[in-house]
């Protein structure tokens, strides 16, 4: 990629006030046998150029170098445009917008960034589910109404639900500052969190119907916990395989099949033929 170019970025802004064009040498076309007028012609792109006069300083210290990647990272995007598939962050936790990445020359096989939408959604809802239950324990604790009664168990709950609830915040909310299109993909790094603080909703449901409630009922409620819990798992396995060909791009989907899948008529999910 160029001699003795170690370091190689693409850029499409070639004009931009961040880029550097280094010239190392400059071959004029052979204009006659005149080898006079071709030293003339190359003195003179010499001087266009100051190649012998300009100076680019490429040694840097470690920390130059950091604070600078940090700072085009933060500024290099931030001169995009809009874009057909670009999405607003609230539009992020319930699948507003699809990303299609690709799309087969033949047929309709294509990879599309959509998710497991059932999966999303109830992780989704548990985001509102824990700071409502811990609102209300914390006011019943006021009144000296402990729901909970081992606080082990209580600031399990708490430090387990407001770490993930931190984590997907902070992995989250940074993107209502950026004024760059942004897509689906941004909200990433934010899922994980999601799930797991899902898992830690759906257990806690668990232990509160054995520790609180009477034992006549406990029982009623173990049973209904399980047949619940069996059912979201349930629901999530058929919407991953009724989504599956839009994450592997196989099998190529009817237009159809398509349209069936197409739960919300903002997604971007393409059809051929």
């Amino acid at each position: 990629w160029g001699a003795q170019q170690y370091e190689v970025a693409t850029d499409r802004a070639v004009e931009g006030g961040h880029t550097t064009w280094h010239v190392d040498t400059i071959t004029p076309p052979a204009l006659s046998a005149n080898s006079t007028e071709e030293e003339e012609l190359k003195k003179a792109l010499m001087e266009k150029y100051s190649l012998e006069e300009e100076k680019v300083d490429t040694e840097m210290l470690f920390w130059e170098k950091l604070i600078e990647l940090q700072y085009h990272m933060v500024t290099a995007h931030g001169n995009l445009g809009s874009h057909q598939f670009g999405a607003v962050p609230q539009s992020w936790p319930l699948i507003g917008k699809t990303l299609p990445y690709w799309l087969d020359e033949k047929n309709n096989a294509q990879v599309t960034l959509i998710g497991n939408p059932l999966l999303w959604w109830f992780g989704s809802a548990s985001l509102g589910v824990f700071p409502a239950v811990s609102a209300f324990y914390l006011l019943r604790r006021k009144r000296m109404v402990f729901d909970i009664p081992q606080a082990a168990d209580f600031m399990l709950w708490w430090t387990g639900g407001v770490l993930l609830g931190v984590g997907w915040l902070l992995h989250y909310a940074p993107y209502f500052l950026l004024s760059r299109v942004l897509f689906l993909h941004h909200y990433l790094p934010a899922l994980p969190f999601k799930f797991m603080l899902m898992a830690v909703v759906m257990e806690h449901l668990l232990t509160w119907s054995r520790q609180v409630l009477n034992r006549r009922f406990a029982l009623l409620l173990w049973y209904s916990y399980y047949v619940v819990t069996s059912f979201i798992t349930l629901c999530c396995v058929i919407s991953f395989i009724v989504f599956f060909p839009f994450t592997y791009g196989y099998p190529a989907l009817t237009r159809d099949q398509i349209l069936a899948r197409q739960w919300k008529s903002t997604w971007d999910l393409l059809i051929r033929v």
